[in-house]
């Protein structure tokens, strides 16, 4: 196809000046253009996908190489965090951005949990104040919400426009909330919540997601949901001052119950339970990219 060696190639890939994201938005334009030109099937809500996934190494002397807390198996492993910004239309799924990330740690004498002679071990270089791998470099101990917004506003300055942020447990917080809500286009935010501390304003009382869920069943507001086989209660609340309505979900009479936040007050808890299954996509698109593409097994 090209007349060229193998060795170009490798200079393409090892070159820190490609901006790539600006190469994965310039494709996803043109992609995006034709298959919706093509495409029978047509979807009105557009959303958009944070996530983050694990990619595991086994040599110390990858370039800042580390430990990062593995939340599948909820232990540290050597590696990276890769995250990711899908778009899906309902119909077409694509990968807007990335970054690779590191946690610094909880000791100070073991820096993302090496020791000084693996830390020593690990290739450096001095990159140029120019080459875009320097700004991906900064990225790389950045928190999730400081790169999930980074992404978000990236994706809105190349016009990119949704009309849902879903996100799980993990990334839904008051900065993201406020982040979302704030934009002109008009979109919302769908995440999943944890059952834990996080106090929310409601008529209630102020509560956590616990209190309220049980608040709800002895009020006798917890209802069955054939269309999507799940129980579930709705509350309206607030989230530092932010109106947002809370839909828990349980599957079965014994069941745990989970639950879920949204920006949109107008969805009702089968709307918002099938617009969040939609997350899905990027788990898949994980598992295909680290089975069929080789993500986080070369270099």
């Amino acid at each position: 196809v090209f007349a060229c060696h193998k060795d170009m190639f490798y200079r393409f890939m090892n070159n820190g000046k490609i901006n790539w994201r600006r190469i994965i938005y310039s494709v996803f334009r043109q992609l995006y253009s034709r298959v919706s030109r093509k495409t029978t099937l047509k979807s009105d809500i557009k959303c958009v996908i944070i996530d983050d996934t694990d990619l595991p190494k086994t040599g110390f002397k990858t370039e800042k190489i580390g430990k990062v807390f593995s939340h599948t198996q909820m232990k540290p492993i050597l590696g990276f965090k890769a995250m990711f910004l899908c778009f899906t239309d309902g119909v077409s799924q694509f990968l807007l951005d990335f970054s690779l990330h590191g946690e610094e740690g909880k000791r100070s004498d073991k820096p993302q949990g090496l020791s000084k002679k693996q830390a020593e071990a690990r290739y450096s270089k001095k990159h140029s104040d120019d080459e875009c791998i320097t700004k991906r470099s900064t990225e790389y101990l950045s928190s999730n919400i400081e790169t999930a917004i980074s992404m978000l506003k990236r994706s809105i300055i190349e016009g990119v426009r949704f009309d849902y942020l879903l996100v799980d447990s993990w990334f839904t917080c008051t900065e993201l909330l406020k982040f979302v809500v704030s934009r002109h286009f008009g979109c919302h935010l769908i995440g999943m919540i944890k059952m834990g501390k996080t106090k929310y304003e409601t008529n209630r009382g102020t509560k956590t997601a616990p209190e309220l869920i049980k608040a709800l069943q002895k009020s006798k507001s917890v209802k069955y949901s054939r269309s999507i086989g799940y129980y579930t209660a709705t509350i309206s609340a607030k989230l530092s001052g932010i109106k947002i309505n809370l839909f828990f979900y349980r599957k079965g009479k014994n069941g745990n119950w989970n639950a879920l936040l949204t920006s949109d007050l107008k969805l009702d808890a089968k709307g918002v339970f099938r617009l969040y299954s939609r997350r899905w996509v990027i788990e898949v698109a994980h598992k295909e990219m680290k089975q069929n593409l080789k993500l986080g097994k070369n270099q």
